[in-house]
């Protein structure tokens, strides 16, 4: 145990440390590209000391850096003319964020020095240190109350007193029982809602009485969160004791949660607390969820998100967060006051983070933890690969399920198999790759097939197909970012069709760009005219869904190099954010090189859908192919080579070696010796570390 939690410890504060580093040289390089950036004067105080000021940022500026942007609490300021430097005296300023208007792409802050020249300024944003002090104050508890805790991040075999059978009888009888608010959930739904709602009934617990998390394992569409939101709404109803605590990793998630609490299953308002970070932008709120909010003024006399006193909090019976958000909750004395802590999107966090709310809250051994999500699909990104490889940043919910004592025991994991989102024909690969084929479309879903008679369609009644571009990748100018300028007119071109041929609205259709610099360049294509059509990265789509979904893939080089494309996780994600169309643009060829791609196309030139598609023969004349262990080019590690021009390679470099130190820690420690699983590929290990920087990476935190 306590190599466990000195291991993560030293994950913190390396990722910590890594974060300031890289920062540290960005403030010339690539995150400025469009810079300088022109700072005014935008309100003084009525102290007459004290002055806002507000900067001008350009849309480019803010698609890169919207993660930093979203997720810190300073701002750093190089003035661009050397004059401005002699008149200052300072090379560079540091102000605190006040508001961020994403309309008009303006950062306000108020400068450490109180006042500041006007000017043209190089810009970056510092990473807020709550998130690691919140990580930090976790671990340490941690270490203080090992007993209590050891049950959760070490789960030991289950009391036997309630055996498998007699647990499915009670189960059975249960649902017989409870006041469902619908009769639309199907078996595997009511099961987990059951074993959330009678949680402290049935009493599933260790041999020393500490009643053990239950997983629910939510595979794509299949109403994971509709799951657990009802029965939230059970217990707030039924069980007068009952007091929840809901985190998820993003502000959205949370946002969502509440939402579908109050407009969907009728929980009274009075009843819910939306928790937001201090820091966050009060125009981002969700008009719907204003009566569940605390916002206050600040010393600016601006409208902040705020806390409400303790004994008002203790009033709610449900309260919404995110993970790191938690921690005000622990800071305000609320330790063993919560029956159920619920974690949805589990497989999106870390370990470390989704301990926050666990370790920092529960207090006591009579505590039901719920852990939700899909861990084959994306899930936290790292940013260092050294812990990617060894890891250790894999999340709680995907450890938990190569633990003996969870495998396929109904009394504490149960997984949803009824896919209701997407059409059949979409879901069968993934399906077939990673979910031991069982996922299925009930007969009481909704029909997917309004856009299965497009003419366009290669093969009527079968909504998917793949359009082979054979046009080459653009790497971005001083950047590490790819484009194919031939997909992007692809996919222009099937926006235009969709929304004209089959009267599809704009806001229904979603582009997938596995890179920034896609992303961007499609964005600016699109333009005025297709603004309502959501183009992302894959990691913004989770948790997303579209009617008609277009997949540009981008790779295309002489090395038929893949990269971050090379990935279990990211093909699962990406394919079933479709509803009822999904199209496919790029090369075919470049993609059989990884056998998740290669059972797509596949399957759609076994059903002829296919668009240009080259023979058999050209397809598989790319040589060694697909076992899965195909290593990718090196083209994708470029970053690597610009890293150690600015030295931020040293600061990896120290953090390997520190780490190194942390596993002999942890070699003393026979017990803990599986407290890494093996959980990444070695398609995920192959990822660069700018195409991770792609990813978000606690892009709401605070």
């Amino acid at each position: 145990m306590n190599a466990y939690a000195n291991k993560q410890k030293a994950y913190n504060r390396l990722l910590m440390i890594y974060d300031q580093q890289s920062k540290e040289f960005s403030v010339s390089k690539s995150a400025n590209k469009t810079g300088p950036h022109t700072v005014k004067a935008y309100q003084r105080l009525r102290n007459g000391i004290d002055v806002v000021y507000r900067v001008q940022l350009s849309i480019d500026y803010c698609d890169r850096n919207s993660n930093d942007m979203k997720s810190s609490a300073a701002i750093i300021l190089e003035p661009y003319e050397p004059q401005m430097r002699q008149q200052s005296h300072e090379s560079f300023h540091k102000g605190r964020v006040t508001f961020i208007d994403e309309r008009t792409q303006t950062v306000h802050f108020m400068p450490i020095t109180h006042t500041m020249p006007e000017g043209n300024y190089m810009v970056r944003f510092w990473p807020s240190q709550f998130v690691y002090n919140s990580r930090d104050h976790i671990m340490n508890e941690l270490l203080e109350n090992q007993r209590l805790y050891r049950f959760l991040t070490f789960p030991p075999p289950l009391d036997e007193s309630i055996t498998k059978e007699q647990y499915l009888v009670v189960c059975d009888l249960a649902m017989t029982r409870c006041k469902f608010s619908s009769k639309r959930y199907n078996h595997e739904q009511l099961a987990a809602i059951v074993a959330i709602f009678a949680a402290m009934q049935l009493r599933i617990q260790s041999k020393n009485g500490f009643l053990l998390p239950f997983i629910l394992h939510g595979p794509p569409g299949t109403g994971k969160t509709t799951t657990l939101v009802e029965a939230c709404r059970l217990l707030e109803a039924e069980d007068d004791r009952a007091k929840i605590l809901v985190c998820t990793p993003s502000n959205t998630a949370a946002d969502m949660f509440a939402y579908e609490l109050i407009h969907v299953a009728n929980v009274k308002p009075t009843s819910v607390f939306r928790l937001n970070p201090l820091t966050r932008p009060t125009s981002e709120l969700n008009e719907a969820l204003k009566d569940i909010v605390f916002i206050k003024p600040n010393s600016l006399m601006m409208n902040q998100f705020g806390i409400p006193p303790v004994k008002e909090l203790m009033q709610y019976r449900i309260i919404v967060c995110t993970l790191l958000c938690s921690t005000y909750l622990a800071l305000s004395g609320m330790n063993g006051q919560f029956s159920h802590i619920i974690v949805d999107d589990a497989g999106q966090a870390s370990e470390l983070d989704t301990l926050v709310p666990i370790v920092g809250l529960i207090g006591r051994r009579d505590i039901k933890v719920v852990l939700a999500g899909d861990p084959r699909q994306l899930g936290p990104v790292e940013m260092i690969e050294y812990f990617k490889k060894n890891g250790i940043s894999s999340s709680l919910i995907e450890r938990y399920e190569t633990n003996p004592n969870y495998r396929n025991d109904p009394r504490i994991i149960t997984l949803l198999r009824a896919n209701y989102r997407s059409h059949p024909s979409i879901i069968a690969v993934p399906s077939r790759r990673f979910y031991n084929n069982e996922l299925h479309v009930p007969a009481d879903a909704q029909r997917r097939d309004a856009l299965a008679t497009w003419k366009a369609l290669p093969k009527q009644g079968f909504p998917i197909f793949w359009h082979h571009v054979n046009t080459p990748e653009e790497k971005e100018l001083d950047g590490h970012s790819y484009s194919n300028k031939g997909e992007m007119a692809v996919v222009h071109d099937y926006i235009k069709r969709v929304c004209t041929e089959l009267c599809v609205k704009p806001s229904d259709i979603g582009v997938v760009a596995p890179y920034n610099y896609q992303m961007r360049r499609l964005r600016r294509l699109l333009g005025d005219e297709h603004k309502e059509v959501t183009v992302d990265t894959v990691e913004r789509y989770q948790g997303s869904q579209r009617r008609v979904i277009i997949i540009s893939t981008v790779r295309n080089n002489e090395k038929d190099a893949l990269g971050f494309m090379m990935s279990d996780k990211r093909f699962n994600t990406v394919i079933t954010r479709a509803e009822e169309l999904l199209i496919i643009v790029g090369n075919a060829k470049v993609m059989m090189k990884d056998p998740s791609w290669k059972e797509m196309i596949d399957y759609c030139r076994k059903n002829e859908a296919t668009v240009d598609m080259p023979s058999e023969a050209f397809l598989f004349s790319a040589g060694e192919a697909t076992n899965g262990q195909a290593e990718a080019s090196d083209n994708d590690d470029e970053e690597e080579e610009e890293l150690v021009q600015n030295g931020t390679m040293d600061t990896e470099s120290k953090l390997r070696e520190k780490a190194s130190s942390s596993e002999e820690e942890e070699e003393e420690d026979e017990e803990n010796s599986s407290v890494v699983g093996e959980t990444t590929t070695e398609e995920e290990e192959e990822s660069s570390e700018e195409e991770s920087s792609d990813e978000e990476q606690e892009s709401e935190e605070d």
